[in-house]
């Protein structure tokens, strides 16, 4: 039995394009994320989105409602220890302390991992987003035992305009928030972010928006924590036509599977039926385990039977879609460890092509088959360098170097250490 052919991967495109002509009423967007102080990043790097004056490549831009155009996708390469990983770490912890923060108690400490130069310093976040048309800053300084800046600035009418600012308990807030004066003497701790604080116990739908970017349009893959081969058993047990999706795909690739049963099974618990109802709805969910079978025309395999990177592409297969359709913000640490590259190329130039959703992917990769000016810009391509002077993270994209010509062997150059030894 021939299951994947490799081969024959590119004609997943075709089945991918089809995704491109759905629609989706929401529109969040990463324009731009700065950080500084955490793991090897000691310095303040930013990534930025947002195009370049590079003419190449244009159609696959993204018009966002400030009237700029940014990037759909960006990979960061960069040798092991230079610290790509921890670049993506920031943009998780940042996401982790939002979700989270609510339920902290008085006096507890903020998860931190500062440079190990500077462990009695603070950590920097500051992130630029587009969400239902809207531009946010929010920006947060921290250190373990509590928040010492905050601040959220918007752009209601084209033009930037300060919701709130914050210095450790001193709080300037604009006239038309004036309500948040409410909340700030009884509910706000040193440890608690006022952003969301003010999105439960006020009105004002900027903090909903922001926080919401976190907790729903942004999703930062971690394997350890993200079952997504329950949620794909999940949606194709309870979706034919998500079924019928991967069934295509797969065809596509060149499998002669006939057809997937997928379902979540409950695992069988040592405690008593009537205990087993008091246990939460969440908890429950998580005594249940994917079963998935593939059938061929000869016999049945169990998924756990099939090749590590078949497992790999049938849990990474439903989550793509949803992010695809739903114009969600991707982040994953080395792509290629999940997805065979040949995959990784066709999911990239189908998300370049994409006219009807703004969904973005960011990943940091050693998949040099990546590295081509005729699938990417200049400005899509950045680079980690160690700086070897204090042992910390430098970041910089292929478009700020000098002299990078559009006709460049980049994949030759960056193997030969040119993009990762040359100064800006």
């Amino acid at each position: 039995m021939q299951f994947v052919r490799f081969s024959q991967i590119t004609s997943v495109k075709i089945f991918l394009l089809g995704f491109s002509l759905l629609k989706t009423d929401k529109k969040s967007m990463l324009l731009e994320f700065s950080c500084a102080n955490v793991k090897s990043i000691k310095d303040r790097v930013t990534f930025s989105l947002e195009a370049s004056a590079d003419k190449t490549l244009e159609d696959t831009l993204i018009n966002a409602s400030d009237k700029k155009k940014y990037l759909r996708f960006a990979s960061i390469y960069g040798l092991n220890g230079s610290g790509k990983s921890s670049f993506l770490t920031s943009i998780s912890l940042l996401q982790e302390l939002v979700i989270t923060n609510p339920a902290i108690l008085p006096g507890q400490e903020l998860e931190q991992f500062p440079h190990k130069s500077a462990i009695n310093e603070d950590t920097e976040f500051e992130i630029v987003i587009i969400r239902n048309g809207v531009k946010y800053k929010y920006s947060l300084c921290y250190n373990k035992d509590g928040v010492t800046k905050e601040s959220l600035f918007y752009w209601p009418n084209k033009r930037i305009a300060r919701i709130f600012e914050r210095t450790n308990d001193e709080y300037t807030v604009q006239d038309s928030f004036v309500k948040l004066n409410n909340i700030i003497e009884d509910k706000t701790f040193s440890n608690r972010l006022f952003l969301t604080i003010a999105a439960t116990d006020t009105p004002y739908k900027e903090f909903k928006e922001v926080v919401e970017f976190f907790t729903v349009d942004l999703v930062c893959y971690e394997p350890r924590l993200n079952n997504w081969l329950s949620y794909s058993a999940e949606q194709m047990q309870n979706s034919a036509e998500m079924k019928s999706k991967v069934l295509d795909l797969l065809h596509k690739m060149g499998s002669d599977v006939v057809d997937i049963t997928a379902k979540m099974e409950r695992v069988r618990s040592a405690f008593p039926a009537e205990a087993g109802r008091m246990f939460s709805p969440a908890l429950r969910r998580s005594m249940q385990i994917p079963s998935i079978k593939m059938h061929y025309a000869e016999f049945s395999l169990d998924l756990s039977e099939e090749s590590d990177g078949v497992q790999k592409l049938i849990a990474f297969i439903c989550p793509i879609v949803d992010m695809f359709e739903k114009g969600k913000i991707f982040i994953c640490d080395e792509i290629e460890r999940h997805l065979h590259p040949t995959i990784i190329r066709d999911i990239v130039e189908i998300f370049m092509q994409n006219k009807t959703s703004d969904a973005q992917i960011i990943v940091t990769t050693h998949d040099i088959d990546l590295l081509d000016l005729d699938l990417l810009r200049r400005d899509q391509i950045w680079f980690t360098r160690l700086n070897k002077a204090g042992r910390h993270t430098d970041l910089y994209s292929l478009s700020s170097l000098p002299a990078i010509r559009k006709d460049e062997n980049i994949k030759k150059n960056f193997l030969s250490g040119k993009y990762t030894t040359m100064e800006k």
